[in-house]
């Protein structure tokens, strides 16, 4: 496993850290980033921030999980007090997120590790929110470009996945605003066998062929639905979601003859639909949430 190194270059306003595709020790991850975030929340440190960044609700679970982490294993109530005051602090910056979901996620996690660890101080929050990066990015460039005129050398925390698409960092570097790109989590792809195994189940849900399930368990009161009579939708939650789904869906009908029933949870997931199945008409969430996908798919009626 390699540690992405710093840039070294001194013109680049980037400055990455994490672990390189393929990572798939998750405790590793987490305790890196337990680390680095202690070192952001330290007093000396966090008012060096300008803004924080978060697109995914994986982003936000593995924030979260590193919270935790930390707060695990700090033994004293005073350090702990020391710890959720600097943390209270940081997390008062301007956070710019994708979608309600993200945030959502973000605040009640706080509270409820919060809570775990009888920590009565709560954050005063400071979000905006946005559907899609096109859009986020005017808001992040605005408020990048007014601390510049404030004379706050401070610089952006993006917090992301080793997938994330570059829209925010080459939005960042086009601008000349100093980030730091903390790789919190990593995406891996699935084995195919794995995943053809898993279709062909949701095939014999459908189909009635209750003797062929592994799991019964998904089979509730009898009932199983036909999707002659009702159609299957295909829900994609990101690029790389469509990329995996088209290594085997040439080899099943049951993809194939749904193709054309596709809902996506943003721009960005639905132009990759597009280039990959010659899909036009993709119902798209009007917002990134699980409620913008029931929406979508109800709108095909």
């Amino acid at each position: 496993m390699k540690r992405a190194m710093p840039s070294t270059n001194p013109q680049s306003n980037k400055h990455t850290i994490g672990y390189e595709n393929g990572c798939e020790n998750s405790a590793e991850i987490r305790a890196q980033t337990s680390r680095e975030l202690s070192g952001m929340c330290n007093q000396d440190n966090h008012y060096k921030c300008g803004m924080l960044i978060f697109t995914s609700f994986n982003a936000v679970k593995s924030v979260l999980d590193s919270i935790e982490l930390t707060l695990s294993r700090l033994a004293t109530s005073a350090e702990i007090k020391e710890y959720s005051s600097n943390l209270c602090h940081f997390i008062e910056l301007p956070i710019f997120s994708i979608g309600p979901t993200t945030l959502e996620k973000l605040k009640t996690g706080i509270i409820d590790v919060f809570k775990k660890h009888a920590i009565a101080e709560q954050p005063k929050w400071n979000t905006v929110e946005a559907k899609c990066a096109d859009e986020l990015v005017p808001k992040i460039v605005a408020h990048a470009k007014s601390l510049e005129q404030s004379n706050l050398n401070s610089h952006t925390v993006f917090f992301c996945g080793n997938k994330s698409l570059k829209t925010i960092p080459l939005a960042l570097e086009a601008n000349n605003i100093t980030y730091i790109q903390r790789i919190v989590y990593t995406t891996d792809s699935r084995d195919s066998e794995d995943i053809l195994n898993q279709v062909e189940e949701a095939k014999d849900i459908f189909d009635g062929n209750k003797e062929n399930l592994q799991n019964n368990d998904v089979i509730e009161d009898g009932f199983m639905p036909n999707y002659k009579a009702h159609p299957i939708h295909m829900c994609f939650f990101s690029p790389s979601g469509v990329d995996t789904i088209a290594k085997i869906a040439e080899n099943i009908s049951f993809l194939r003859e749904n193709i054309n029933n596709v809902v996506s949870i943003g721009e960005t997931t639905a132009t990759r639909i597009r280039e990959v199945f010659g899909v036009e008409n993709v119902h798209i969430a009007k917002s990134p949430s699980p409620q913008g996908i029931v929406n979508a798919i109800d709108s095909f009626y």
